[in-house]
């Protein structure tokens, strides 16, 4: 969900509220309706979906995953504020704490604009879940727990060697590809990387580790995913000097809305991971030469465009990203390129692309271009291996 007016920030809650009536109800009120049912009989088709909503205790489970605590507020009538940690800031003289601010998205730093309104320019790529117990001293008492089966792929337990703190990544295995879920700000850390785990295995305890987080603000970082390139290593070398988390910084991962995958399962525990994020909108495309095969695409198949067998045919690829850069998939692209160059700018005429694409974009729409942010992303989608290029293999 996007915010691009203020007006106290209840604009992000409403929006839930109308997604959540779309899913108990609203759509079977519009069948209702077009076969030629009275508004009344479309009106007591949502009241009848309100109340099994209300009659479906809020537990931890998801579909076939669970939530990463005992937190359960997300599946509660009116429950962000309980489940979503607040942040702190002012705006125009007016102290905020907003609880929106935990959710995944642009939901932080409004920044008031003359085209828009209120546009929120900072990209939070997880959920924040707030602690709900905590001892006689203060401190955070809820265990974090893995949200599905899976391989310990890191574990990082020095507190100030990244903002998330002290953090878990574990990787998944579904529908036959690998989607890592990260726990962060730990206070302790209860496995060791390599370490299979089941769902529901004690993974560490939530804390306030990492960059500007204290004891009321304890919560768990949660995000779900992709690896971006296995050739990590060489990029981060060569555009910031190294890196003391392997493959595995957060600079290698790009996640999805968790909360809205959550709840989605939660209304059809049968739907498929590539369903759910293959109907993410497209928010800008960037195109850039095929210097060889892309590592996203061999561990990702789903983003494979349909129907190209022959990658050795065309010079370039186009890309199509979320708004926070997300990628959704790749197409053949015809032009010849020497460097990558936006497509498809966004939608928000009159705004900095740099407000509302995680600084990926410069410029004005429809002119974006990439900044140097975007530009390093780009770069590490294209990051080769040792000795690959060309045409070695398909992906």
């Amino acid at each position: 969900m996007e915010l691009f007016n203020l007006q106290g920030e209840w604009l992000h809650a409403a929006v839930g509220i109308l997604a959540t009536l779309i899913a108990l109800g609203l759509l079977a009120a519009g069948f209702a309706l077009s076969a030629g049912g009275s508004p009344e009989q479309a009106r007591a088709v949502v009241e009848e979906a309100i109340e099994k909503k209300k009659e479906r205790p809020a537990t931890v489970w998801a579909g076939p995953l669970r939530l990463p605590t005992e937190n359960v507020a997300l599946f509660e009538e009116n429950g962000g504020p309980q489940f979503f940690q607040h942040t702190s800031r002012d705006f125009e003289d007016e102290p905020m704490r907003p609880w929106e601010s935990g959710q995944y998205g642009f939901v932080r730093t409004p920044v008031r604009t003359e085209e828009q309104g209120i546009v929120y320019t900072r990209f939070h790529e997880g959920i924040d879940i707030q602690a709900t117990r905590r001892d006689e001293h203060g401190e955070p008492m809820d265990t974090v727990r893995a949200t599905d089966r899976g391989l310990v792929a890191y574990t990082n337990e020095t507190a100030d060697a990244s903002n998330y703190g002290k953090y878990v990544v574990v990787e998944h295995q579904w529908e036959g590809a690998p989607y890592y879920s990260l726990y962060a700000h730990l206070s302790e850390v209860f496995v060791d990387t390599g370490e299979r785990v089941r769902q529901g295995r004690r993974l560490g305890r939530v804390g306030y580790t990492g960059a500007g987080i204290n004891e009321p603000r304890a919560h768990v970082h949660f995000e779900l995913n992709v690896l971006i390139n296995d050739h990590f290593r060489r990029w981060i070398e060569k555009h910031f000097g190294g890196n003391p988390h392997g493959v595995y910084s957060g600079l290698n991962m790009r996640g999805f809305d968790a909360a809205d995958y959550f709840e989605a399962l939660r209304d059809d525990p049968d739907l498929k991971l590539t369903q759910f994020l293959q109907q993410q909108e497209p928010y800008y495309k960037v195109a850039f030469p095929r210097t060889g095969p892309l590592d996203l695409l061999r561990r990702y198949p789903w983003m494979r465009p349909e129907g190209v067998s022959d990658t050795t045919s065309f010079p370039s690829w186009e890309m199509s990203f979320t708004r926070g850069g997300f990628p959704l998939g790749v197409n053949p692209y015809d032009q010849q390129l020497s460097e990558p160059k936006v497509t498809m700018s966004p939608p928000l005429e009159g705004v900095s692309c740099m407000h509302t694409t995680y600084e990926h974009l410069g410029g004005v729409p429809p002119n974006c271009t990439l900044a140097p942010r975007g530009r390093r992303y780009i770069d590490l989608i294209m990051m080769q291996g040792a000795g690959e290029g060309g045409s070695r293999r398909a992906w």
